[in-house]
């Protein structure tokens, strides 16, 4: 057991007026940085390159409704924050470049990940050679998520949801 990740506090920098340069220490290794359109996570694991996606957001073949959100949540910010659109897809769907693995899938366990149980509420943030693995404890609602339906975002949010607690902090920090 490594106990959690390491964090760092966001430092504003001074030559980026209006994007905010950040950074994250996850395991062991260094450093996310948003800085204009680019965005990485130490140098083998590119999410967004000169505005275009360097990575696919990857769920379950059938994943929790948390999952479901949280990689809408992700998508939704990155473009925000770089304006290039990551796609997301479900298990055996195409990928192009690294893969951020969103919630308990057959590709997380094949990773080992988590090593243990989650508990309720617990989230984990890990890293390895093109993949980024964000998951969480989630409760066993596995319906479609409307991103644009209040009803279905509420049904969603009703249930443990620590996969959408991970993609938070990994957007946030």
């Amino acid at each position: 057991h490594h106990g959690p990740p390491a964090m760092t506090l966001p430092q504003l920098s001074r030559s980026a007026a209006t994007w905010i340069s950040c950074s994250l220490t996850i395991l062991a290794l260094p450093v996310l940085s948003l800085s204009g359109a680019e965005l990485n996570l130490a140098k083998e694991l590119d999410l967004v390159k000169n505005g275009q996606p360097r990575a696919t957001i990857v769920l379950a073949q059938r994943p929790t409704a948390s999952a479901q959100l949280a990689a809408s949540e992700l998508q939704y910010y990155l473009q925000k924050i770089s304006a290039a659109t990551l796609p997301i897809v479900r298990a055996g769907g195409p990928i192009e470049g690294n893969r951020i693995l969103v919630g308990a899938s057959a590709a997380t366990r094949a990773l080992g990940v988590p090593a243990a149980p989650l508990a309720p509420q617990e989230y984990l943030i890990q890293t390895a050679p093109g993949v980024l693995v964000l998951l969480g404890h989630d409760g066993p609602e596995f319906s479609q998520v409307d991103y644009q339906s209040y009803g279905s975002l509420y049904k969603a949010a009703s249930q443990p949801i620590g996969t959408c607690y991970a993609a938070h902090a990994f957007l946030e920090n």
